[in-house]
């Protein structure tokens, strides 16, 4: 609205600029909701590995909680865009067409290449398949993720593929690590999103502080 009221006295339609009279209304940041880690362990023993849609779907929420990617950015993955020697994804279009690197580490590397010998040599280059050897739909995952989230028994929190991007977040603070670079992690465009991770989960930043406190570790000799 601002914008047009400002387009409007600038064209000569409005003898006066309309929009500095309107005051923006801030939204409510509202509480974003995680797995804890017993979720996290008990959905991760859902599927059932020995079936390839069970191995695809484990390996898909390992890297979602493992990279903080969203379930586009999993579902766009093409074989070529893992690079092994870094132990990095290469997302080519992620929010707002940002390329970008983001790293896993060798826990995920080893399920990964399990699910890739699994795969197989395909016509296609998608990484992510059904067992029809065609490119695995969104809400297709989501059934799936849903299904072990009733299975899991989880209450009180959304089984969603977003909500592994959210948990990421909070555990990768609560483990030392650093805005700037989770902000580098998750696509964001600015530090705006990951300081609301910080201050949503600052009581548990304070629990982890009052652990690892520098102070209260240190001996102090009278």
């Amino acid at each position: 609205c601002k914008a047009f009221f400002q387009f409007l006295y600038r064209e000569g339609a409005t003898a006066t600029n309309l929009g500095e009279q309107v005051q923006l209304v801030k939204s409510e940041q509202k509480m974003i909701s995680t797995f804890t880690k017993h979720q996290i362990m008990t959905l991760l023993e859902q599927p059932d590995r020995h079936t390839f849609a069970g191995l695809r779907d484990y390996t898909m929420m390992l890297l979602l909680l493992e990279t903080g990617l969203r379930l586009k950015e999993i579902l766009d993955l093409r074989m070529d865009d893992i690079r092994w020697a870094d132990n990095e994804l290469f997302i080519y279009q992620g929010k707002g067409n940002k390329a970008r690197r983001v790293p896993f580490q060798q826990t995920c590397a080893n399920v990964l290449r399990h699910y890739i010998r699994e795969r197989g040599e395909l016509k296609t280059d998608v990484l992510f398949v059904t067992v029809n050897h065609t490119r695995l739909h969104s809400r297709t995952f989501q059934e799936n993720l849903s299904d072990y989230g009733k299975s899991a028994g989880l209450r009180g929190v959304r089984v969603y593929p977003h909500t592994f991007r959210h948990t990421m977040a909070k555990f990768y603070i609560l483990n030392g690590g650093d805005a700037f670079t989770l902000q580098q992690i998750l696509g964001h465009s600015t530090l705006d999103m990951v300081r609301h991770y910080v201050q949503l989960f600052r009581s548990e930043v304070q629990q982890q502080h009052r652990k690892f406190s520098p102070v209260e570790n240190m001996r102090f000799f009278s």
